[in-house]
């Protein structure tokens, strides 16, 4: 039952190949390697966001720290396009690693982007050490997956953390999106486009590219 619950919310927006995917105690995670450290990434770096209150402050990261993230977050962009391109060969626990600094990148810039968009004041920032230490723990959790081959506990909390991930990635990056076309439209300044239009919107379109998949497979 729950297996089901996650691999539908996987479908919307994963190949879900299985040689490609990471294998737990028998069962498929819902989203391939590099899905699953993305939107690990993704969570894991919000939750710090939230515990350092970097959402109130903005986070600004400063220069080397900016660096740093943008540097490890195109190693997904590198691997995957040399691997698509024929040029190499890679494997999950690149793909899980590199997703992983993509997903921490995003989260980490977005309550700055946020402020930008806002308008506001910057007060908080982020410093190289502190971004490195976080990467640092991610890659751990990262390359310590495949050691989690035979446990069904970390298959269902990798999965849940994934599909939260999934979920407050699209949310975030949509409210994000419409504040910042209401904000140029109406020339006012919006703080938060209302959370109930942001989430239907963007189940309707899981429901749309979930039902598409199904339409064309």
């Amino acid at each position: 039952m729950l297996k089901t619950i996650y691999d539908s919310f996987g479908f919307c927006s994963c190949h879900q190949i299985c040689a490609r995917s990471f294998i737990l105690s028998g069962n498929q995670l819902p989203f391939c390697a590099r899905c699953t450290g993305i939107h690990l990434g993704f969570v894991f770096a919000s939750v710090y966001n939230l515990i350092r209150g970097k959402w109130k402050d903005g986070g600004r990261p400063d220069q080397w720290a900016l660096a740093i993230l943008i540097l490890t977050s195109q190693t997904m962009v590198l691997d995957g396009f040399t691997s698509y391109a024929g040029l190499r060969d890679t494997d999950n626990l690149t793909r899980v690693i590199t997703g992983l600094s993509m997903g921490a990148a995003v989260a980490i810039l977005l309550p700055w982007l946020t402020k930008v968009v806002d308008r506001a004041e910057v007060n908080g920032s982020y410093s190289w050490k502190e971004v490195s230490l976080l990467l640092g723990i991610f890659y751990i959790f990262g390359f310590a997956i495949p050691s989690f081959s035979n446990s069904m506990f970390m298959y269902h909390l990798i999965s849940i953390a994934s599909v939260v991930g999934q979920l407050l990635f699209a949310f975030l990056c949509f409210n994000l999106l419409f504040k910042l076309l209401i904000n140029n439209v109406k020339n006012v300044i919006v703080k938060n486009p209302n959370p109930v239009f942001v989430a239907s919107f963007q189940f309707t379109i899981m429901l749309l590219i979930w039902n598409l998949r199904i339409f064309f497979t």
